[in-house]
């Protein structure tokens, strides 16, 4: 019978093709960014002065933080509620929210992305619901925009935050909700330290 092989063992051909194919090449634009000339021979900080220096960088770099920060709120306020209705549910319901949660994770990326431009278009089912409903005059212009970019980052998003945290809030005991509330904990103050 052959030892069964050290964790660290196992992981080393990942950890060799990381580094080979992510590593390297990082390291590498690092250096020849250190470089003023095409040629690499005048070592310099032209590069990253121009690049730091620039103020159109600075404001991509914040919308596209601050992008992300609301995609990921958006996620967690939506995902959180379907949590707990998981948790509510009974044994069939809960593969149904399972499999529900994790169908857009079986589709093509480019699929996701071409419905969503059918749903957020000028004809698409939110510009009708939005006009049926009397809320805008004229259809609303969801394409190209931020907050049609957070709707589709969220739904794309939503089974990467929902499956840990059905993960996690499954495997927490439901006695210590009771227990908190029956100490005087309000729903709130269970919700954040529970």
């Amino acid at each position: 019978m052959r030892p069964r092989p050290a964790e660290w063992q196992l992981a080393l051909p990942l950890a060799l093709a990381y580094a080979a194919f992510f590593l390297v090449p990082l390291a590498l634009l690092i250096l020849v960014s250190a470089f003023d000339d095409e040629r690499i021979t005048t070592i310099g900080f032209a590069q990253w002065r121009s690049f730091l220096g620039d103020p159109f960088t600075w404001k991509v770099i914040f919308d596209t933080v601050k992008l992300g920060v609301v995609t990921v709120v958006a996620t967690a306020v939506i995902g959180y509620p379907i949590a707990l209705v998981f948790l509510g549910a009974g044994p069939r319901w809960q593969r149904v929210i399972l499999f529900v949660v994790i169908l857009p994770l079986l589709t093509s990326v480019v699929v996701r992305t071409f419905a969503w431009i059918v749903i957020l278009g000028r004809e698409g089912v939110v510009n009708q619901a939005v006009l049926w409903l009397g809320l805008a005059p004229a259809p609303l212009n969801l394409l190209q925009t931020e907050p049609g970019l957070v709707i589709a980052l969220t739904q794309i998003e939503m089974p990467l935050l929902l499956l840990p945290l059905l993960s996690v809030m499954s495997r927490m005991d439901p006695n210590l909700r009771d227990a908190s509330a029956g100490l005087g904990a309000s729903r709130w103050r269970t919700l954040l330290r529970v």
